[in-house]
């Protein structure tokens, strides 16, 4: 993993998830409740696996 030599352990990600499109709202500001929603479905469907 290339970030993995230039940075600390503790700054490396875990996991990668990518997405079509960043939730917004109607305002377009990024939708914080519907990001973390997105992240648990994410989770949820990883576990099932």
């Amino acid at each position: 993993m290339v970030c993995g030599a230039q940075l600390e352990d503790r700054k490396v990600p875990k996991e990668i998830y990518i997405i079509p499109g960043i939730p917004r709202n109607v305002i377009e500001k990024i939708s914080k409740k519907d990001i973390k929603d997105l992240y648990r479905s994410l989770i949820t469907r990883q576990e099932a696996i």
